[in-house]
């Protein structure tokens, strides 16, 4: 489990490849209920860092992987304003990158709101 200490997401904010693997919706489940609330945006932030960051060395499936966490992250546990739509672009940019099956089932349950 990735541990959110000021360090770490000030630091080297970026998650590795293996990290980024290891992320499913049920570790961001425990992660978010674990953690105060500045923590878990400054956690968004690091997704998105990640994201770009593999994004640019051509690693399209993990970045896929990266923009679905961040998708579900914005849909479920943050929950801004807009998170709908914002879920959108993230979960079609996951699709846009490797159109998975699990990927295009949460576009479709994005779609019908929070």
């Amino acid at each position: 489990m990735i541990e959110l200490t000021s360090e770490r997401m000030f630091g080297h904010p970026i998650l590795s490849q293996e990290e980024a693997e290891s992320l499913h919706p049920r570790n961001l489940n425990d992660l978010c209920t674990s953690t105060e609330e500045l923590d878990e945006i400054n956690f968004f932030f690091m997704l998105l860092a990640s994201y770009h960051h593999h994004l640019g060395r051509g690693r399209r499936e993990l970045a896929a992987h990266l923009a679905f966490l961040m998708a579900y992250d914005l849909f479920i546990l943050i929950t801004p304003l807009s998170s709908c739509p914002l879920s959108l672009h993230y979960i079609r940019q996951a699709i846009a990158l490797n159109p998975l099956e699990d990927y295009l089932e949460w576009e479709r349950l994005i779609q019908q709101g929070n």
